[in-house]
């Protein structure tokens, strides 16, 4: 979800993936559960999270991309604009991708620029060309310039 909402294009969402539903193959996916129990009330945070982002941020409403990174089971690009950055990194895989910082320098983006990560909050500052990464899970952090 973090890729799709960030990535150019226009995403594409099935109904109740933002909930949890689940189904083998596209026939066999039940009605819409509106049942509020039966949610799941964090995914659907986490996707209202991102398509709030996608719609508010100049630089994924109409914003450059580029390549920063391709690593087995790791990708990271840059979304920007003149007002605002976006750096998404995504991993997959059993493990986690140990700490290393992401080049950046190539992106334009200077020295003493500071990115926070939009679900943990972290703040990072680039240093030397680099953005400095702790070692991360399977999943996606977006980090963004300004709050």
């Amino acid at each position: 979800v973090g890729l799709l909402m960030t990535y150019p294009g226009v995403p594409s969402v099935y109904y109740g993936d933002e909930i949890g539903m689940s189904g083998d193959g596209l026939l066999a996916r039940g009605c819409m559960i509106w049942d509020e129990p039966a949610l799941d009330t964090d995914l659907r945070a986490f996707y209202k999270t991102l398509i709030h982002l996608r719609r508010t941020s100049p630089a994924l409403i109409a914003g450059g991309f580029q390549i920063l990174l391709v690593e087995e089971n790791t990708l990271a690009y840059l979304r920007d604009s003149d007002e605002e950055q976006i750096i998404v990194i995504a991993h997959r895989g059993p493990g986690e991708r140990p700490a290393n910082p992401l080049p950046v320098a190539h992106a334009a983006l200077p020295d003493g620029l500071q990115m926070i990560e939009l679900f943990s909050r972290r703040s990072a500052t680039i240093t030397n060309g680099y953005l400095p990464l702790a070692a991360m899970m399977p999943g996606v952090e977006i980090w963004k310039t300004g709050a």
